[in-house]
């Protein structure tokens, strides 16, 4: 998604539509239940896949007309990697991604999917950063490497600070102290 500030809101649209979808017992043309988590899921795995390489259309553009459609396809990887984030943290999809999205971006190591690795973890950090998670040695290994990546001279110094500032975000328990210019999200009738 490019709207960003959307994002809460589509997740609850997704869980109404899979309380919807549930209530109702709906089929599919062959007869079998329908699953509104696993097609949200595949259509969520078949967009990350697609967002860690950049188009190839890319390499042909110059100039401005370049840095457009690079920014383009950043906006929507980020929109995407926050919208899985949210849904995990609703708990539409199975927190076993997790693992395989974070190590999926940390082996890709471009700028695009390290940006998109803070980004995951600063939304998936605030409700799976606790030692009783079940599956917390995953993240622990992720920041551990995530602090790696911060002194590694080899990853550009834009990157390092991006990655400082989520672990920076982790000591502070996820409490970011620090203003905003992130536009706010809808608003209900009444405010």
């Amino acid at each position: 998604t490019t709207q960003h500030h959307f994002i809460e809101m589509y997740t609850g649209l997704c869980i109404k539509l899979n309380d919807w979808v549930t209530e109702r017992g709906l089929v599919d043309d062959d007869g079998a239940k329908v699953n509104f988590k696993r097609m949200l899921l595949n259509q969520c795995q078949g967009s990350f896949d697609s967002y860690l390489k950049p188009p190839a259309e890319l390499d042909e553009l110059e100039g401005d007309e370049h840095f457009e459609a690079k920014m383009k396809y950043k906006t929507k990887m980020l929109g995407n990697i926050k919208f899985v984030g949210q849904l995990l943290c609703n708990q539409v999809v199975s927190s076993k991604i997790i693992q395989r999205c974070c190590l999926e971006l940390i082996h890709c190591a471009t700028e695009e999917t390290t940006e998109t690795l803070c980004v995951f973890l600063s939304v998936v950090g605030p409700a799976f950063d606790k030692k009783d998670w079940k599956n917390y040695h995953v993240l622990a290994d992720v920041f551990q490497t995530v602090k790696k990546m911060c002194s590694d001279t080899s990853v550009p110094a834009r990157l390092r600070c991006l990655l400082k500032d989520v672990l920076d975000l982790r000591d502070a328990g996820w409490v970011c102290s620090r203003p905003t210019n992130a536009p706010e999200g809808p608003k209900t009738m009444g405010e």
